[in-house]
């Protein structure tokens, strides 16, 4: 059997009785591993949910979800991230006070996602797929 399109598809409760379905699929070629490409279009669709959210509590006048500031050093603006990430990287994400790593805006390239997440796993961080608290984490 050959395996030549994923689909993936995902219910976010939204709360007061509303829910959002996100659909989501991407066409193999022979070198694709299925397993990955699913992975990929998961953490895609959460982070579309998470930006989708954060623009729409902008909107409401709600109160968007805080994060932390982080202190990296003296000399470094809060939630910079270390000197060690590429600059073409480093505009995208956010380090928290508690230690994690979320993007600053959905991610829809699907390259510039793989080399961000390359990246973090190069400094000892690795993805954890949590719906709305998606982030990179310090490997354990």
């Amino acid at each position: 059997m050959i395996i030549s399109k994923i689909v993936y598809n995902r219910k976010f409760n939204l709360g007061n009785y509303e829910t959002q379905d996100l659909t989501i699929e991407a066409q193999l070629n022979e070198k694709d591993n299925p397993l990955e490409v699913w992975t990929i279009l998961a953490d895609n669709t959460e982070m579309w949910h998470i930006d989708y959210m954060r623009k729409r509590n902008a909107e409401s006048g709600g109160a968007a979800k805080s994060t932390p500031n982080v202190q990296s050093s003296p000399n470094q603006p809060p939630n910079s991230p270390p000197k060690l990430l590429p600059a073409e990287i480093a505009k995208h994400v956010e380090f928290l006070l508690d230690g994690t790593v979320v993007t600053t805006e959905y991610i829809r390239d699907r390259q510039l996602w793989g080399k961000i997440n390359d990246e973090m796993k190069k400094l000892g961080y690795e993805w954890v797929s949590a719906g709305a608290d998606s982030h990179w984490r310090v490997k354990a």
